[in-house]
């Protein structure tokens, strides 16, 4: 019998509907190919077989689903578990040039992370109300205005710069996803359960653009346009600018009217508000500052000093999701996950540079150097790995010679 046997009815085999499904998730969240699965797994298996795993036509025997787990760093019992959420994506920009192998990868890889975020609000209450306005009927980008000017009344934003946009998507009730992805990938937005909003933003961007990137996606969640005709991705554009600068607040920085604008004085107003020089300029013409013509100029002059690519002047905000490491942090502190099922509820995360005394692993060695306080907590939340020869050392009191001055 191969390792591909199937399991009998009745023999505490995983359901196949619910296999295949998160097979093939945990599959496209690695980024891995049916031929790149084959060749990780620890005994020889066919692509024929994943593939008839993932069309549900086929079950796996126990050691079959123990190298799948560990070829895709899941546990056995999620790959076996019925999915806790399901997301309705808004799609990808119309103009993306992702290939739709990696824009499967990042929906899956995002889905992942939402039903493990998802879970830990809910144990711990936090940021699981929807704060965010939905509906908002938009046919022109003079609508799309005055939406981001209900969302910033809705939150209390005012007219002033918003210190930390992705906190604030998180602090209203929004998953926010970010890892590194290639250059492609801009941003994604969804609804998960129905009623969470979520927005995946690619965290290689500068935080300027992370910023608007951000602001865009909430348009699509904002944005109710029937209008089949109208450019939803010049829409989005339009909310994501008046989001990060209300009209009100260009005016008063720039005037109401001007010939021209200081590319230095673009940079310094890059830095205050979050919003990039070239975007700056954009806003400009869209409120009715400059004309057409000043800002042909100016975007003439960015490609001529190679700024269209990069700018002079750099953000120096953060944009980064917080909320679902700090709720790992807490559940790992309380005893609620284990560091391995930390692993696989944030993939990629590092947690060894911010680990505490209550989560790492001593050896009696790494023991000895502790003070008595140290040593009793340590030994308290989590005994050491004890090796034979070690321990010998330790009780012959020669384990190691400590600087009691130190």
């Amino acid at each position: 019998m191969t390792e591909d046997t199937l399991l009998a009815p009745g023999t505490g085999g995983v359901h196949t509907d619910v296999f295949a499904h998160r097979l093939r998730q945990a599959r496209l969240a690695a980024g891995l190919s049916l031929d790149q699965l084959a060749r990780r797994l620890r005994r020889p298996l066919t692509k024929q077989a994943l593939s008839k795993f993932e069309a549900g036509k086929a079950k796996p025997a126990m050691t079959t689903l123990a190298d799948l787990s560990e070829a895709l760093g899941v546990g056995g019992a999620w790959l076996m578990s019925q999915p806790e959420v399901r997301v309705s994506w808004i799609g990808y920009r119309k103009h993306s040039t992702l290939l739709k192998g990696r824009q499967d990868s990042i929906t899956a890889l995002a889905t992942k992370r939402i039903e493990g975020e998802l879970r830990l609000r809910t144990l711990f209450g936090a940021g699981i109300d929807c704060a965010v306005p939905t509906g908002i009927e938009v046919e022109s980008p003079e609508v799309a205005e005055d939406a981001a000017r209900h969302v910033r009344a809705a939150w209390g934003l005012g007219d002033s710069p918003i210190s930390g946009l992705v906190e604030t998507l998180e602090a209203q009730g929004t998953v926010v996803l970010a890892w590194p992805e290639t250059e492609k990938f801009d941003g994604l937005s969804g609804w998960a359960n129905e009623g969470t909003p979520v927005v995946v933003v690619n965290a290689i961007r500068p935080p300027d653009r992370i910023r608007f990137d951000a602001a865009h996606e909430l348009g699509h969640l904002v944005i109710d346009c029937a209008d089949p005709e109208a450019d939803q991705e010049a829409l989005a554009h339009r909310f994501a600018a008046a989001l990060l600068v209300p009209r009100s607040a260009a005016i008063q920085e720039l005037g109401e009217r001007r010939r021209d604008l200081s590319l230095p004085e673009l940079g310094l107003l890059k830095q205050r508000w979050g919003l990039s020089m070239q975007a700056w300029a954009r806003r400009a013409y869209d409120c009715g500052i400059i004309g057409q013509t000043a800002y042909r100029d100016i975007n003439v002059k960015f490609r001529m000093r190679g700024w269209h690519r990069h700018e002079p002047y750099d953000y120096e905000g953060v944009e980064e999701p917080i909320l679902f490491r700090r709720l790992l942090w807490r559940a790992l502190e309380e005893g609620i996950v284990s560091r391995h099922e930390a692993r696989e509820l944030l993939p990629g995360y590092d947690l060894t540079p911010e680990a505490t005394l209550g989560d790492a692993e001593f050896s009696l060695s790494e023991l000895a150097r502790l003070g008595p306080e140290q040593q009793a907590e340590a030994v308290r939340r989590r005994p050491p790995e004890v090796d034979l020869t070690e321990l010998a050392e330790w009780e012959a009191g020669t384990a190691i010679d400590v600087d009691v001055d130190r």
